[in-house]
Parts: structure tokens; C-alpha cells; sequence
């Protein structure tokens, strides 16, 4: 019997800054039931393609530029539009405001204070809270659940943990998974024995 409980898409989710604002996407017609809404630039990740270079080519074709890209975060996102998704969180910083069209949607420059004042998925504000709150090195993890559309039910942080075993999985997802858990694992029972002997 066909099942979805283990399907997972793999994702990423590329936060672009300059001068102190994102660059975020408001999706055309072309997305259908998502048109008007504000988000963050990203795709899926193809089979065989790395996190960053997923990253670095989705920026390429939907803004134009080139940029350096650094993974802050994983999310595991439940029932967006029906659909389970395992994101990957980059950031990059861009040295010019100009960008070219994109045919999924008009891309804008936002200030992260005013993004109230926008149509946006609710998790890019979070998302962005999060970011601004690592420390150089370090990433975080979080679980996402909608409501089957695109309002959010909610969002919850997990940990943040160092990202220095990122070297080891650029090319392997699986890999990638195992090495953060373990990582996860061994700093939260770090901080049970320290807890202990205070």
C-alpha cells in the first residue's frame, strides 16, 4: 500500500542581505494559490546536488547573482500546502541592490522590522530571528508545522549547535543528518553534566 509518511522533500531557503534589508520574492500567478505572498528565495534540491551548490544555483536563476553561501539552518517543515519538506537555511551577503527579473515573481528588498507590514510567510520573520541570534559557526534546527495551506501552527527551535562538521556533508544529505544529530546529541549531554555538577 502506497504510503507518504517518509517523504520528505529536500529543500533550501536562501536569505540574501544587503545594507541592512533581505531580498525576498512575491510570487506571480505562476504559483498559483501561493500569488501575492512573500518569501524567501529557494527550490528543491536535485538528486545529486549539494545543499550549497542548490543554494548558490537558485540564487543564480531567480536573482542573477553570484553570491557565497553559508548554511544557519535546518528546518523540518510539516504540511506546507500538503507537502513535507526538509530545509536547509542559507544566508549570504550581497555588494549591490541589483537584480534581474525573475519569472516566478517581483523580488523586493525588505527591511526585517517592517516584514509586518508585508503579505510574507509567517516562518520568514521567525526564520530571520533566528539567524540574527547565532553566533559566527554555530546553526540551528527547528520543526515547522502548517496548517495544510500556507498559514503557520507553529514553529519550534530545537537547538543550536555548532556547524564545524559541515565539512564532512556538502555532497551527502543522509550523512549531513547523522553527523547533526550525533552533534546535537553530544552538546546536550555536555550540558546535562555540567548542570549535574553545578
Amino acid at each position: 500500500m502506497p504510503t507518504t509518511r517518509h517523504s520528505i522533500i529536500p529543500s533550501t531557503a536562501c536569505l540574501i542581505f544587503h545594507a541592512g534589508k533581505v531580498l525576498l520574492i512575491q510570487y506571480s500567478d505562476k504559483k498559483g494559490e501561493r500569488v501575492g505572498r512573500y518569501n524567501r528565495i529557494g527550490g528543491h534540491i536535485e538528486q545529486g546536488e549539494g545543499i550549497l551548490a542548490n543554494a548558490r544555483r537558485e540564487i543564480l536563476e531567480e536573482t542573477g547573482l553570484q553570491l557565497d553561501v553559508t548554511l544557519r539552518g535546518v528546518i523540518h517543515v510539516s504540511n506546507y500546502y500538503g507537502k513535507h519538506f526538509m530545509l536547509f537555511v542559507t544566508t549570504s551577503n550581497a555588494s549591490t541592490d541589483v537584480v534581474r527579473e525573475c519569472d516566478e515573481g517581483t523580488l523586493h528588498r525588505v527591511d526585517p522590522a517592517m516584514l509586518d507590514d508585508y503579505q510574507i510567510f509567517k516562518d520568514v520573520k521567525l526564520v530571520i530571528n533566528e539567524i540574527a541570534i547565532l553566533q559566527p559557526g554555530e546553526l540551528f534546527t527547528a520543526t515547522t508545522i502548517f496548517d495544510g495551506q500556507g498559514e503557520l501552527v507553529s514553529f519550534s527551535r530545537e537547538q543550536i549547535a555548532s556547524c564545524k562538521i559541515i565539512q564532512f556533508i556538502y555532497n551527502d544529505y543522509r550523512i549531513f543528518i547523522v553527523f547533526l544529530s550525533n552533534e546535537l546529541h553530544n552538546n546536550y549531554q555536555a550540558r546535562q553534566k555540567r548542570q549535574k555538577r553545578i
